[in-house]
């Protein structure tokens, strides 16, 4: 355990550097319009590394050194409480803490990649949208303020995984009428669900997020006090305005009148709702409006 720590204390440490020096933040600038491309592809951290070919699909397990010093680092941030610091905004900086860190201390990952046939800068860039990706799941679950079309794009890939990963989830998912299989089925249907109730109730029986829990705990805390932005590098308490524009998702048409009257209808249904009631009460309402 305190050789895990060590690990841990060091890839930190070298991120704070690769942070406090990285002033232009040109990447920082794109983290949330990428991480919405990539989780909207894939919600798995590991589909990023397969698709660049560093590993085949089911030999993960050879970068498990890799994995392992980016959870140290996590583990470290979280014990001395600044875990909030690895923030969505940096995850570039993370994965060049960790895959630094792997390529000098883990001869096995630069054997890997002459085998191969592949560069330090292939797992560098893999590393950082499987961070990106990561990032991003994790911040949604905690609640920390991100752009309006990361946190959709996000909300949706969370939506899906779970359905496929809790058999609960997916029941309840069902029982609302979400088609979890279209992506815009789910946009729309988010204008009436608040899908993250579900997710939180949801997170704590999904493997990945289980090894993160402590983690996601801290975040979520900090959330309920605080909102973050990045400043001077690092994420702070700050008053952020919310990003309203919607480029990174492709998930641009709003749900139409007859979808919502649909929907709505199948809530009440579902709900077990009395109909003529809600009849009455939308007269009133017209009657006063």
């Amino acid at each position: 355990m305190r050789n895990r720590l060590n690990v841990g204390k060091t890839v930190y440490k070298r991120y704070k550097v690769r942070v406090e020096s990285d002033k232009r933040k040109s990447q920082a600038l794109i983290a949330e319009e990428r991480a919405a491309d990539l989780v909207l592809h894939s919600s798995y951290v590991t589909t990023p590394i397969y698709e660049s070919g560093v590993v085949g699909k089911g030999e993960h397990a050879r970068l498990i050194k890799l994995f392992t010093a980016n959870l140290a680092a996590q583990e470290y941030a979280h014990a001395i409480g600044k875990l909030y610091e690895f923030d969505l905004r940096n995850a570039h900086n993370r994965a060049a803490a960790v895959v630094e860190y792997a390529l000098r201390n883990f001869p096995g990952v630069r054997a890997l990649l002459q085998q191969k046939g592949k560069k330090d800068v292939d797992l560098y860039f893999a590393f950082k949208d499987a961070s990106l990706t990561e990032s991003a799941l994790c911040a949604f679950i905690a609640g920390i303020d991100m752009r309006d079309d990361t946190r959709i794009a996000t909300e949706v890939a969370l939506v899906q995984r779970f359905s496929r990963e809790n058999k609960r989830f997916d029941a309840t998912m069902k029982a609302l009428g979400v088609d979890v299989r279209d992506p815009l089925a789910i946009k729309q249907a988010g204008e009436f669900v608040n899908f993250r109730d579900y997710i939180i109730e949801a997170w704590r029986d999904v493997p990945y997020f289980q090894r993160r829990e402590p983690f996601i705990t801290e975040l979520i805390d900090q959330a309920d006090r605080v909102s973050y932005d990045v400043s001077d590098g690092l994420i702070k308490p700050s008053l952020r305005e919310k990003h309203k524009d919607d480029n990174a998702l492709e998930l641009k048409r709003a749900a139409t009148r007859e979808f919502s009257e649909g929907f709505i209808a199948h809530l009440i249904n579902t709900l077990g709702l009395d109909f003529h009631k809600i009849a009455e009460k939308v007269e009133r309402y017209e009657a006063l409006h």
